[in-house]
């Protein structure tokens, strides 16, 4: 399935320290085939959008996001490890 601009993603994030924040996201362009898939995403504190690998391992949504954009010396070589799951229903 591929689809283009047409949605948004609403996380939120849950950080080991305790706190959580809630952010949306346009979604550019997703691809899924099977248990792997992907999606790029503009998020609003980021200039530039950004590819996330995603995989199903046993019922859970697996996310993985490499930060290869130069200008940004913040994230530039981090990867973030992501388990997703839902949070409202259908």
């Amino acid at each position: 399935m591929i689809a283009a601009g047409v949605a948004a993603l609403v996380v939120l994030l849950r950080f080991h320290a305790g706190n959580a924040v809630t952010e949306t996201a346009k979604v550019i362009q997703a691809q899924f085939a099977g248990p792997t898939g992907y999606w790029i995403a503009q998020w609003p504190d980021m200039t530039y959008p950004v590819r996330a690998e995603l995989r199903l391992e046993q019922g859970a949504l697996i996310s993985e996001t490499r930060f290869n954009e130069p200008s940004d010396p913040a994230r530039y070589g981090s990867v973030e490890h992501a388990v997703l799951s839902r949070i409202l229903p259908r």
